[in-house]
């Protein structure tokens, strides 16, 4: 009986050399080259918004000269198509063209106000 025993355990026990070792991970290892392609991820992020091909890709000839809000979600837009101008209304739900422009309109450029005179004007009228 005994003899039968040792015999089962030799032929039908798993030898030593084929019992599968779980693999040793490096955690370090891993958690470091996650953070690596994150970072490179956003490094290129910013890198494609800075450059130029970031501003203009997808545009193809349309250009917002000027926008003024309406309200929470409504806005005024005089868009250029090419050499045409379009005056629009946008909402949340749709774009309704409003004007189609006989003139190209300019956007008067704005004077740039120092904020310290303006301060300064305000503090000696009190």
């Amino acid at each position: 009986m005994k003899l039968l025993l040792l015999f089962s355990s030799l032929f039908f026990s798993m030898p030593s050399w084929a019992a599968p070792e779980p693999p040793s991970v490096d955690v370090m290892a891993v958690l470091s080259a996650l953070i690596f392609v994150i970072l490179l991820i956003l490094a290129l992020a910013w890198l494609f918004n800075q450059s130029k091909l970031g501003r203009h890709f997808g545009q193809q000839g349309i250009k917002v000269i000027a926008s003024t809000p309406l309200g929470r979600r409504e806005k005024l837009l005089v868009v250029q198509l090419g050499e045409q101008q379009y005056l629009l209304a946008a909402t949340a739900q749709q774009i309704n063209l409003i004007d189609k422009l006989d003139q190209p309109w300019q956007p008067q450029p704005v004077e740039s106000v120092n904020f310290a005179e303006q301060l300064a004007k305000m503090m000696k009228k009190k």
